[in-house]
């Protein structure tokens, strides 16, 4: 398997079937995120199409190729964010898909995660989605956040707090 560097070198050497395998290693780490991020899979889709292509156009300005996934999820948050900016000020968090980080063996004590992920504010979700659905290190999310290593770690800290607060009022609002 090749590494994300030589895959990277070889696309700027202009073979396009490496690109593909750039596409095919990095995409549903970004669906999810940009799912994550914006709440509506047919946008996240297209979202993620958009990144892929503006980063292709612009792969030459890559500076270090062993962190082409933090590089895309930076592209992928921008164009999110301006999604959500041109759609405000409703947002649809209606797919439960994200309900399967939370699954009760009676539908009715189901927490429906997608609702509960409303209500953290964006840079909230921004760190969880950097972190967790990117599966980014800490650098690299800093790096994607535009902060300090230290700096990211404290935001997901405190994003998991704050969502971990909402689940525990919506569990006791079910009963669990």
């Amino acid at each position: 398997m090749l590494t994300d560097e030589q895959i990277v070198r070889r696309v700027r050497q202009g073979d396009l079937d490496a690109y593909g395998e750039l596409v095919e290693r990095y995409q549903r780490r970004l669906v999810a995120a940009a799912h994550h991020l914006v709440g509506d899979e047919d946008a996240a889709r297209d979202i993620v199409q958009e990144t892929f292509i503006e980063a292709y156009r612009h792969l030459e300005q890559l500076r270090d190729a062993a962190k082409v996934g933090a590089w895309l999820y930076g592209i992928l948050r921008h164009r999110a964010h301006s999604w959500l900016s041109s759609r405000r000020p409703t947002v649809s968090w209606e797919d439960e898909s994200v309900d399967e980080w939370f699954v009760a063996a009676d539908p009715a004590e189901r927490v429906d995660m997608t609702a509960l992920l409303a209500g953290l504010p964006a840079a909230d979700r921004d760190a969880l989605a950097a972190r967790y659905l990117m599966d980014l290190s800490y650098d690299e999310v800093a790096k994607a956040l535009g902060t300090t290593p230290q700096n990211a770690r404290v935001r997901v800290c405190r994003a998991k707090e704050r969502l971990r607060n909402l689940l525990d009022r919506a569990e006791k609002e079910v009963g669990l």
